[in-house]
């Protein structure tokens, strides 16, 4: 009877420490993470302000660096989807094992005259053109805005602080909105618009 008892306790304990170790496994691999950057193979910059998307519910904002983190990740292989306004979309996969990954860098190729051009073009189409602006901390706002956007149909869209091939990427999607009011307005709309839209000094 002792021999059976202890047999039951050693197959008790034996299963008690597989259990604990699977849960602590399961906690371990479950709350990984991702520490990473979004470079601009144009420029070799940071990408501010772009989503990182591991599900189609769940993203993450990158800071005005093009830093991100990602939490609570299981071993495996993870897809990542990048966004931002000015380029085109870009998926890669990441691999985590036990450790953490604390250096991920993504380099982002992406043509973006043509993505702009496209993208200004589809918006036209779909009769919801935007005006990009060049702004600054906080977004700035005139008493003309209003009357300017309701007279040619369009929007102002106050994008901050641009610099590098981003300002580039933007320019071609302004140029392509400001062609779009030359023909279908003539050039009056060029003495009313502000003049911190985007690309308007180079035309």
């Amino acid at each position: 009877m002792r021999h059976y008892n202890s047999t039951m306790l050693k197959l008790f304990k034996t299963y008690c420490l597989t259990f604990l170790a699977a849960l602590t496994f399961g906690q371990r691999t479950d709350t990984l993470k991702i520490y990473g950057k979004v470079i601009s193979a144009n420029s070799g910059e940071g990408i501010p302000d772009a989503t990182i998307m591991i599900t189609r519910t769940k993203g993450y904002k990158c800071d005005s660096l093009g830093n991100f983190a990602i939490y609570n990740l299981s071993r495996g292989q993870h897809k990542l989807s990048f966004s931002a306004f000015g380029y085109d979309n870009k998926d890669t996969t990441v691999s985590i094992s036990d450790k953490d990954i604390t250096n991920f860098t993504w380099t982002i190729y992406t043509d973006c005259w043509k993505f702009n051009r496209e993208k200004a073009l589809k918006d036209i189409q779909s009769k919801k053109p935007t005006i990009l602006l060049q702004g600054g901390i906080a977004p700035v706002v005139y008493t003309t805005d209003k009357a300017f956007e309701r007279k040619y149909k369009i929007t102002f869209n106050d994008f901050g602080c641009v610099a590098g091939d981003r300002q580039e990427c933007l320019i071609a999607y302004n140029k392509t909105i400001f062609d779009y009011l030359d023909r279908t307005y003539g050039k009056k709309w060029r003495k009313e618009i502000r003049k911190d839209a985007i690309g308007l000094r180079n035309q």
